[in-house]
Order: C-alpha cells, then sequence, then structure tokens
C-alpha cells in the first residue's frame, strides 16, 4: 500500500526511491505460467535447518563442513536480544530464532525447535559456542511450555478465548494457543537428546509428559500434526525408559 501511494502521490515510477521500493517488492514475487504471487517474506533459518536435518537424516558425516558452516550461521543468527515474548515471560532468558533474517522481536517456537534439532546432531571440531547455543536456545524453549503442557508459536499462555469475540478480532486468530503440531515439534527435539534424563531426569519427565498429554487431548488436525505427534509419542516412551534407568 505504501507503495501504491507512492506512486499515486508521484505519479512517476521512474523515482529512484519508488524504483527502489519496487524492485525489493518484486524480490518476493513468484511469476509462473499464468500466475503472480508475492511472499509475505522469505525463511532461511527454517530452510537452512530442514535442509541441515535432511542431511543429517541421510547420514552424512555430522562434522562435514556444510554442516559445520551452516550451523555456524545459525549461532550467529540466534536472537539473544529482547522480544514481545517477554510481557508473559518475565524471568526468561533470550536464546531463540526466527523465521526470517530478522525478526529480533518475534523468535518463534517452530524455528528454534527445528534449528535445536539440527545443531544436535552437528561434531564440532570447537564446540563450545555450538553447546553454549543449544543450551540457551533450549532454556528458551522450555521456558515458553504453557500450563496446559503445550507449546505455542510465538507467545506464553496468550490464550484467553473471549478475545476472539470481540468486534475487531483479526479473524478470530488473535491468539497463540498450544497445537499439537508446535508441542510435538519441541519435544521430539527435547527428547533428541538436548535434556540428558540421566542427569535432570525427574524435570524432563515432567516437561515430556505433560506436552505429550497436550497432544493426545488437541488430537491431530492436519498431516504435519499426525507425524509429529507420533514422533511425540516415541519421544515420550523413550524419555520414560531413561528415567527409569
Amino acid at each position: 500500500m505504501c507503495i501504491r501511494d507512492r506512486a499515486a502521490e508521484r505519479g512517476d515510477t521512474a523515482d529512484p526511491l519508488l524504483a527502489r521500493e519496487i524492485s525489493f517488492l518484486a524480490r518476493y514475487e513468484i511469476e509462473e505460467a499464468d500466475t503472480l504471487r508475492v511472499q509475505p517474506c522469505i525463511s532461511p533459518l527454517w530452510d537452512t535447518a530442514i535442509a541441515m536435518v535432511s542431511l543429517e537424516e541421510a547420514g552424512i558425516d555430522p562434522s562435514h563442513p556444510a554442516l559445520l558452516a551452516a550451523s555456524r550461521w545459525l549461532v550467529d543468527n540466534q536472537i539473544l536480544g529482547p522480544g514481545d515474548w517477554q510481557v508473559k515471560n518475565r524471568d526468561a532468558e533470550p536464546g531463540g530464532w526466527a523465521f526470517e533474517f530478522r525478526n529480533d522481536f518475534y523468535p518463534d517456537v517452530d524455528d528454534t525447535a527445528f534449528v535445536l534439532m539440527a545443531l544436535g546432531r552437528v561434531e564440532d571440531p570447537e564446540p563450545v559456542r555450538l553447546r553454549a547455543s543449544i543450551r540457551r536456545g533450549l532454556a528458551w524453549l522450555v521456558s515458553m511450555q504453557n500450563e496446559d503442557g503445550g507449546w505455542g508459536a510465538f507467545d506464553h499462555e496468550n490464550n484467553l478465548d473471549f478475545l476472539n469475540h470481540i468486534p475487531f478480532a483479526d479473524h478470530n486468530a488473535m491468539l497463540d494457543p498450544s497445537t499439537a503440531d508446535v508441542t510435538a515439534l519441541s519435544l521430539i527435539h527435547i527428547c533428541a537428546g538436548a535434556l540428558d534424563s540421566r542427569r535432570r531426569g525427574p524435570p524432563k519427565l515432567r516437561v515430556v509428559g505433560s506436552g505429550h498429554g497436550r497432544i493426545r487431548s488437541a488430537g491431530s488436525r492436519r498431516n504435519r500434526s499426525a507425524y509429529q505427534g507420533v514422533g511425540g509419542g516415541r519421544c515420550l516412551r523413550r524419555s520414560t525408559r531413561d528415567v527409569a534407568d
């Protein structure tokens, strides 16, 4: 709208400032045979984590230069400053990741869990910085767990349903309640070994058990929820065995 308004105001698309803005917008366009779509943003951190996990699942050497380069880039982009999530989670230290290149006020649980899953499998010959980053990320992830056992995407305890019914509610989606898919993704990472159950046993079981209960009560409404829910169920059984040993 800003670009449109400026074009209407100036009436000259050759204006240098307007031309620059149009060129930036064009970077987000996806043009096909008969359609033109505009992405709201791009997802370099999410895409990098997915690519890393894919390579790791395929059996690549965990100290492969590609994984080392990607992991160090992700560590460089960890968010260590303040954000809106602190309104309801005041005591936690920052340590999450966002979806885009720069979105420092809005790290999210989804991306953080996937990044941690990718980083946790890397074998860096100089591991100090990597391990510190994983510890910070995991602490932030656990701190974002809601009282009902689940995780939302961006916020903590943002679940007052009556707000969806006020006249200016945006598509009836003003909240950020726990969801099965984000909860399962968080559990899959936690159970992948980032929390050492033999050292921390009961706290891990409490976090995992309450999260798994949330998945079961919420059900799986999408294929992604179903897939990650199965992973969450496996990790609950594994965690229970570990604590019992």
